[in-house]
């Protein structure tokens, strides 16, 4: 079998989604900007690069709400688990009075011992600890405390929102996008190898 040397199989780019590639292009285009005595070719494949990024950034635009970015993903991914914490703290301060407070303050010891600090860590780390407090709920029974103090919704919103975390971060499956925007992402991808 023959080899082929063409910069798609010599190139080797990071993994990025749409937004990525943006990123990606939008560095190299700054970079050689920089210089004014750039060869020819090198000028020609800039401006290659900065027209498939056109294109790409106007197809995201025309799919609005199908691409959720990581960083809106995570941010979801904070405000659930903060506020799946944040009932467990409410519900564990009235330990002293209703039997379901004890409840709570033991599922809060059990699933949150560092507080709410998960929320600053990296994204994997964060996907990982939050996987970590769900397969717990289920290997230690908790959902029927969980239930007691009426949060069934918010573990089930959690669940789902941490399912879509993982595939936005591709810890679960690669991040899936429109085809319009794969096609756009490829095209301009094959431009910076080029």
């Amino acid at each position: 079998m023959a080899r082929t040397f063409t910069p798609v199989d010599l190139v080797k780019l990071p993994l990025v989604d749409s937004h990525g590639a943006v990123a990606l292009a939008s560095a190299v285009e700054a970079g050689a900007a920089k210089y004014n005595d750039l060869p020819q070719n090198v000028v020609e494949a800039v401006v290659q690069i900065a027209s498939d990024r056109a294109v790409l950034q106007q197809a995201i635009a025309r799919t609005p709400g199908t691409v959720v970015t990581v960083k809106e993903a995570d941010r979801r991914m904070d405000k659930v688990g903060g506020a799946f914490h944040d009932i467990l703290v409410a519900w564990a301060s009235l330990g002293e009075f209703l039997p379901q407070g004890k409840d709570a303050r033991v599922v809060l010891d059990r699933l949150f011992p560092e507080g709410r600090s998960f929320v600053n860590l990296k994204v994997k780390e964060e996907w990982a600890a939050i996987e970590t407090k769900l397969a717990t709920v289920e290997r230690e029974g908790l959902t029927g405390v969980i239930g007691g103090i009426g949060a069934t919704p918010v573990l089930t919103l959690l669940k789902e929102v941490h399912t879509l975390y993982g595939q936005v971060i591709g810890t679960t499956e690669a991040p899936e996008e429109a085809p319009e925007l794969r096609e756009s992402r490829y095209a301009l991808l094959d431009s910076i190898r080029d």
